[in-house]
């Protein structure tokens, strides 16, 4: 049976482009008559991730994305721009194939109001393993539902001038295992919005020796890197008392516990098991790195009392200004750093 999913996934969905005036041939529906005067924006969508720990493949089919306002029609696009394929209806991705930065580009420079958009909605083909699945470590393909036929993303507002927004999909806490019948649902907790031309990033990496340094970790099957995970909280001058493992809003026990941003796989390059946190809102209060030996039982719904950091000596605190990409090593023998 699968464990339960306890990854990060980076899904950048959308760039703005350059002005471009009127609604114009813009591959969905321009039906909001109140708009012809209004300034304009160009758009670019595309999909990426980072890698995961035992799954091979996640796949989903969009059929259409709608971009929503408050009293007006959506603007709802059904026609995608994939470099593969243009100018074609649904697709199917799969998001391990575009990790890290890496992108596929789904729609390129569709004209849309500059507005405040309340919601863009992604739907998708859920609830059929043919059309959206999981394919994990065994090769069994599972069903991936997603709820109410797709995601809500949050709304923003976009601007009339150069900007890249990207949404990021922190699987670690959007995609859930459900033991029940073998699934996997979608949810969009863990989604984010960031700008994709001011947003930083942290990468690093991780020294093999820490991985069974203590007695928790010993014995493990060193081929089997779920036990490592490097996690990312909000802040810093944290209780490390209060660190904990990745769990729902309410779970039963996360009383003043903190709950990471974000968490980050091991992936074996060639600088050696290295891990990667993309496109990052900055924060002036900064971040904190922790890793752990011992995550291999992550739930993504409760939690597990995992340690973190573990070893004790392993975490770090950085600040990120805008369009910072910043590197740091943990290493056994010197103080983690970057």
């Amino acid at each position: 049976m699968p464990q339960s999913l306890k990854y990060l996934v980076a899904l950048p969905l959308l760039g703005l482009l350059p002005l471009l005036a009127g609604c114009g041939s813009c591959g969905f529906d321009c039906s909001d008559d109140n708009d012809q005067d209004a300034q304009a924006a160009s758009l670019t969508l595309g999909f990426s991730d980072a890698p995961l720990e035992e799954l091979k493949k996640v796949v989903i089919e969009v059929t259409a994305i709608e971009f929503r306002r408050d009293g007006v029609d959506p603007l709802v696009v059904e026609t995608f721009d994939l470099s593969s394929a243009p100018d074609m209806g649904r697709f199917k991705i799969d998001l391990l194939q575009f990790p890290g930065t890496l992108s596929q580009t789904i729609l390129t420079g569709l004209t849309v109001p500059a507005d405040f958009y309340d919601e863009i909605f992604v739907a998708i083909n859920g609830d059929d393993a043919s059309l959206s699945y999981v394919l994990d470590g065994e090769d069994m393909a599972r069903i991936l539902r997603v709820n109410d036929g797709g995601l809500s993303l949050p709304g923003r507002q976009i601007d009339a001038d150069n900007q890249d927004i990207t949404v990021e999909f922190g699987l670690a806490r959007a995609l859930k295992f459900n033991a029940n019948d073998d699934s996997y649902t979608l949810e969009e907790d863990g989604i984010r919005l960031v700008d994709d031309t001011l947003a930083p990033s942290l990468a690093g990496t991780v020294d093999p020796d820490l991985f069974d340094a203590v007695d928790e970790c010993e014995g493990q099957d060193g081929d089997d890197t779920r036990w490592n995970r490097v996690y990312l909280y909000e802040g810093t001058g944290l209780d490390q008392s209060a660190l904990a493992d990745v769990f729902d809003p309410g779970a039963e026990g996360s009383a003043g516990r903190i709950a990471p941003y974000a968490a980050a796989p091991l992936v074996l390059g060639g600088n050696g098991w290295q891990f990667f946190f993309g496109y990052l809102p900055s924060n002036p209060d900064g971040y904190t790195l922790a890793f752990s030996c011992n995550a291999k039982e992550d739930n993504a719904r409760t939690i597990e009392d995992i340690t973190v950091p573990l070893p004790a000596a392993q975490i770090i605190e950085v600040s990120l200004d805008t369009q910072d990409n910043v590197t740091c090593e943990f290493e056994l023998d010197q103080n983690p750093s970057c």
